[in-house]
């Protein structure tokens, strides 16, 4: 039976929800997919509309506490309303791939309302050749990438004739749900934000063995409102070049032949996201020897899933396509290193990273709820200090490996933008079919020459023993 019940947010969802006080930490999310044809209005809004009964975040917006102290919640957006999350443009002749980049960039750039569900697709036609494309936004706070890949499973179609859905009338779907949604009892908010803060502080405490452990257990609190829950040391970065921080957005994209990735790995014995962190880390030392700067080491973030092999995650919440993910940081050899050597370097840490997290799996969920229990404004600062360390922040999502269909037309390419977050630039990986587009989405105040960027990351495969990717 369907759970309507009022969901509280999650900590890493209240962490999130409350650090995009500030701009600079905007954590939203993005994709641009291309497809063959421009998708039937009628057959895509009943698409979404049959998904609305089965994926909550679709609907649901956060109701903020009645109390200073208490937890925002998720519930039934009971002014719902289809045309503010399903747009349709035509693109001005003549269009081009650019245009819709610039246009993507501006869209999911865009703050959200923060009073409707953080989610819209915007379809565009025009595209040369008779093509189309999705640009998809969804906040951070629903989901992260891969509960994003989870929910656009619900919208997606797996074979090139699949039976259209039966028309349906959102509204009808949403009546429907607010007749058997229960009313929220107005004084569960403080209840629920003094229960979290006891059971926080107790499984901490819980946790803790050995002083050693509850030294490591002190560190993690601060690192968790520093960099969204890092378990590690702060990192330092070394690049004058990369300081400045705008609230402006550019975006570049490289296509990668999957199955060069692939043997690159294998050949060197190291994963796939080994290759991809190695060679973006070497696109910023390529920028900066190109702007005639030294840079020692390279400040690089990567995510570590922390979803259980049952699908659960540490995190207090079973929904599959909630947060679940660890943001742990990467000091890498700068000017001067050898592929080999910032390969190795990268293979090394991310093991180490990883086991770190799996001991301390018991406490990344109190100490995040404990985060998020603080102040906005102290978590904010915080996450301001750290982000203005990082060089790179980098994420790497497996897509769907077959072709996939929306609305009946076949997604060509899909291009995907991660939340900047305050850093120079995050490079998001998102492999379908069989390539791995890299989305660059970078604050220009720090990397002024994108196109330069996007040259120096892609010789950064090469020098990797990946084929030399497409950009843009």
């Amino acid at each position: 039976m369907m759970d309507l019940m009022p969901r509280r947010l999650t900590d890493t969802e209240l962490l999130l929800w409350n650090l995009e006080q500030n701009p600079k930490l905007s954590s939203t999310m993005g994709a641009v997919m291309v497809l063959d044809g421009p998708p039937d209005p009628a057959r895509l809004r009943s698409t979404v509309s049959h998904a609305l009964r089965h994926v909550a975040p679709l609907r649901e917006r956060v109701y903020e506490a009645n109390g200073p102290v208490g937890v925002p919640s998720w519930g039934l957006d009971t002014h719902f309303d289809l045309d503010s999350h399903l747009r349709f443009l035509r693109l001005p002749t003549p269009a081009n791939r650019q245009g819709l980049f610039q246009l993507a960039t501006a869209v999911i750039n865009d703050p959200f309302d923060r009073t409707r569900p953080l989610w819209n697709w915007t379809v565009v036609t025009g595209l040369p050749g008779g093509k189309a494309a999705i640009i998809s936004k969804l906040h951070h706070s629903v989901a992260d990438g891969q509960g994003a890949l989870e929910l656009a499973a619900h919208l997606l179609e797996f074979e090139a004739d699949a039976t259209p859905p039966t028309p349906t009338d959102p509204d009808t779907v949403l009546a429907d749900l607010a007749e058997s949604e229960p009313p929220e009892d107005s004084g569960s908010g403080l209840r629920s934000a003094a229960e979290r803060l006891l059971s926080g502080l107790s499984q901490a405490a819980g946790s803790v063995q050995s002083p050693s452990t509850a030294l490591a257990a002190g560190q993690d609190l601060a690192a968790t409102v520093r960099s969204f829950a890092s378990p590690d040391e702060q990192i330092v970065s070394k690049s004058n070049l990369l300081s400045a921080r705008s609230r402006n957005r550019r975006a570049g994209f490289l296509s990668v032949p999957l199955p060069s990735m692939v043997s690159a790995a294998k050949s060197s014995d190291r994963r796939l996201n080994d290759i991809f962190v190695a060679a973006t880390a070497r696109g910023v030392v390529r920028y900066h020897d190109e702007h005639d700067e030294s840079l020692g080491t390279v400040s690089v973030t990567v995510v570590v899933n922390t979803r259980t092999p049952d699908g659960g995650a540490d995190t207090g919440s079973d929904n599959a396509t909630t947060n679940a993910f660890l943001p742990v940081s990467l000091t890498l050899p700068g000017s001067g290193a050898t592929a080999d050597e910032v390969l190795d370097a990268v293979a090394a840490q991310v093991a180490s990273r990883r086991d770190q997290v799996a001991k301390r799996q018991g406490l990344i969920g109190p100490l995040t709820g404990l985060a998020g229990m603080l102040p906005p404004q102290v978590a904010v600062a915080a996450a301001l200090g750290q982000s203005a360390q990082v060089d790179l922040s980098t994420s790497n999502l497996p897509g769907p490996p077959m072709p996939v269909w929306i609305a009946g037309q076949r997604v060509v390419q899909l291009y995907p933008l991660g939340p900047v977050g305050g850093t120079p630039c995050n490079a998001t990986l998102l492999s379908y079919d069989d390539t791995a587009t890299v989305g660059l989405h970078i604050d220009p105040a720090a990397i002024s020459d994108t196109e330069l960027f996007e040259r120096c990351v892609a010789e950064g495969f090469v020098d990797l023993g990946v084929r030399r990717p497409k950009t843009r």
